[in-house]
């Protein structure tokens, strides 16, 4: 007896199979009585045969399951699963992209998952922090916040992606705006149809205004001949060791790197490209929209592209237009994305680096929104997950 239980253990420990562990946080309030919540997924799960899930607390559901070694093992060493929640018997998935997990067969024989999921919300909410004060920089702002579907509806959800976004009172029409305004990006309706075809994954968006005659200060690194400036340093410190903590104070927000992204334009590109080069450990994902790359004699390519240290873990996005005045700085752009790409720092052009040039693009808000949705596929963007063939969608 002894014998044969030895075999057993040591035949479950050399299989490798892992077990995975989830739960599902949701309001129990719009959850019906006689509704329940089921899980369909790639493999090992299925799309058309749910996994059960069993309510075992108050807004809580769980369940287990099981990867076969034959998915995970030393040769095969990971594993990408896409699931979603379903409410039964109605079938009703959870709205927005699939909840994507990684299992990493060095991970030992467990793993545990967490999904918040939504059903019946399609627009995200916006809201404005008023005046915001920065003891670096010794001024206010107000911050424009994009809060995403599944926080609107699930008290429960956390952004585990987080975006920062300059000149926040250029991304979102205001009340007063003439109906034929074109000095915004309009974020919100954007992201909201990203969202809803499943084309990226929920999204956070922090955008503190500029200030107006700090603006030129606050989004250079560096003192220009001309304009002067050198700021950027203060800015940034506001925006990660001020700003974020306090949205924080009302919001679930991831922001750690892996969570934490920066994009803007024109002098807020230069200082989003600036960010992600010298504070790696700060930003996981970085978008540089027609940056003024020519401030300080383009000393970007000069100075702060040999800075640029392995950089594996982050996702950068360069872009410009070819016209209007200075042809929207066409030639220093290009330069510095050459360099972005030569660097041998661990970026590789169309997997975590992307340089896109919109032909006819000029340097201005309308054409930053017509591409918006670039950055946001590219840096956030939800493709499907083959599995080797296996579970495919």
């Amino acid at each position: 007896m002894r014998i044969l239980a030895l075999t057993a253990i040591l035949s479950a420990i050399s299989s490798g199979e892992m077990t995975v562990f989830v739960v599902v946080k949701y309001p129990q309030s719009n959850v019906g009585q006689t509704q329940s919540f089921g899980l369909g997924g790639t493999a090992p799960l299925d799309w058309g045969n749910f996994l059960q899930l069993s309510n075992t607390a108050t807004n809580t559901w769980s369940a287990s399951f099981k990867i076969p070694d034959f998915f995970l093992n030393a040769s095969n060493p990971t594993w990408s699963m896409d699931m979603k929640v379903v409410v039964q018997p109605q079938q009703i998935f959870q709205m927005g992209a699939n909840h994507r997990e990684i299992f990493h067969h060095s991970s030992g024989n467990t793993a545990h998952v967490s999904i918040y999921p939504y059903f019946q919300t399609p627009s995200g909410a916006t809201q404005t922090l008023k005046q915001i004060w920065s003891p670096q920089l010794n001024n206010s702002r107000d911050v424009w916040l994009y809060i995403p579907p599944v926080m609107v509806e699930n008290p429960f959800a956390v952004s585990t992606h987080t975006l920062i976004m300059h000149d926040g009172q250029n991304l979102q029409p205001t009340p007063n705006s003439p109906p034929d305004y074109m000095g915004n990006w309009s974020v919100a309706t954007h992201i909201d149809d990203l969202i809803a075809a499943e084309k990226i994954e929920q999204v956070f968006v922090v955008g503190p205004y500029n200030t107006g005659e700090n603006r030129i200060n606050e989004y250079t690194y560096s003192k220009d001949p001309q304009y002067g400036g050198g700021e950027g340093d203060l800015y940034l410190d506001f925006l990660q060791h001020t700003l974020l903590p306090r949205v924080q104070q009302q919001f679930n927000l991831c922001t750690e790197k892996r969570c934490l992204g920066i994009l803007g334009s024109s002098l807020g590109g230069l200082i989003s490209c600036y960010a992600g080069v010298t504070r790696p450990h700060v930003y996981g994902v970085v978008g540089c929209m027609s940056s003024s790359f020519w401030w300080n004699n383009g000393d970007f390519l000069s100075t702060i592209i040999p800075r640029l240290t392995a950089s594996e873990t982050q996702r950068y996005y360069v872009d410009c237009g070819d016209s209007g005045d200075s042809d929207d700085d066409l030639q220093d752009t290009s330069q510095v994305a050459t360099a972005f790409a030569a660097s041998r720092k661990g970026l590789m052009l169309g997997v975590n680096y992307f340089w896109y040039l919109q032909r006819g693009g000029q340097h201005n808000e309308a054409f930053w929104s017509k591409r918006f949705h670039h950055p946001m596929q590219w840096l956030y963007g939800h493709a499907a997950v083959w599995n080797n063939g296996l579970g495919a969608l």
